[in-house]
C-alpha cells in the first residue's frame, strides 16, 4: 500500500496539470480554437486526476456508526470501573473480577471489529457489567462498615456469583467467535458452489 503524503499528492496534481497543459497546446496547434482546446485540457486534467487518485484502503475497517461507538465507549468505561474495583478486593474476588474484565475487553474488541454482533453482546456490556459492579460495590460497603453483616456465607455467594458471571462472559465471547466461524464457512460454501457451477 502506498502511503499518501503531501509530496505524492502534489506530484499527482502536477502530472495531471502538465498533461492538461500539453492537451491544450496540442489541441490548439491541431487547429482547435483556444476555447475548445482549454475545455479539452480541463477534461484531461479531471480525467487524470480521477485516474491517479489513490484507491481507498480496502483493508481499513469501515467507520463505526456514532451510536455503536457510544455503546462500546460506555462499555469500556464500565469495564475500566470494574477493573478499578478489582484492585480493592480480596484475592479470590479480584481474580474472578479480573477474569470478567479481560473477557469483557475481548468482547468489546470483537464487537469493534464486527459491530453486526452488537445486539448479541450488548446485554453483557450493559446489564451484566452494571449488576456485577453493583454487587461488588455492595460488598465493599459492607466490608468497610465492619457491621458484621458480611458473613462467610455471603462472601461465598458473591464468589460463586462472580465465577458464574465470568463463565457467562467466556461463553458469550465463544459464541461471538463461533458466529464468525459460521459466517466464514457459509462464505466458503457459497464460493465453492459458485466455482462448481462455473466450471
Amino acid at each position: 500500500m502506498v502511503k499518501i503524503t503531501p509530496q505524492t499528492s502534489f506530484a499527482r496534481t502536477m502530472l495531471a496539470a502538465t498533461a492538461a497543459s500539453g492537451t491544450v497546446v496540442g489541441a490548439h496547434l491541431a487547429g482547435l480554437p483556444l476555447l475548445l482546446a482549454a475545455v479539452a485540457g480541463g477534461v484531461a486534467y479531471l480525467g487524470l486526476s480521477l485516474i491517479l487518485r489513490p484507491a481507498p484502503d480496502s483493508d481499513a475497517p469501515a467507520p463505526l456508526p456514532a451510536d455503536t461507538r457510544l455503546i462500546l465507549r460506555e462499555a469500556s468505561l464500565r469495564v475500566d470501573a470494574l477493573a478499578s474495583t478489582a484492585t480493592k478486593l480480596p484475592a479470590a474476588l479480584a481474580t474472578q473480577t479480573d477474569d470478567i474484565v479481560a473477557t469483557a475487553r475481548q468482547i468489546i474488541a470483537e464487537l469493534t471489529q464486527d459491530p453486526r454482533q452488537l445486539e448479541a453482546g450488548r446485554r453483557f456490556l450493559t446489564h451484566y457489567l452494571d449488576s456485577t459492579q453493583t454487587v461488588l460495590a455492595g460488598y465493599r460497603r459492607l466490608s468497610e462498615s465492619r457491621s458484621g453483616q458480611l458473613t462467610p456465607e455471603l462472601i461465598e455467594q458473591i464468589t460463586t456469583l462472580l465465577v458464574t458471571v465470568a463463565k457467562s462472559f467466556r461463553q458469550q465471547k465463544e459464541s461471538l467467535l463461533s458466529d464468525d466461524v459460521l459466517r466464514l464457512k457459509t462464505e466458503m460454501q457459497v464460493l465453492q458452489n459458485s466455482l462448481r457451477m462455473e466450471g
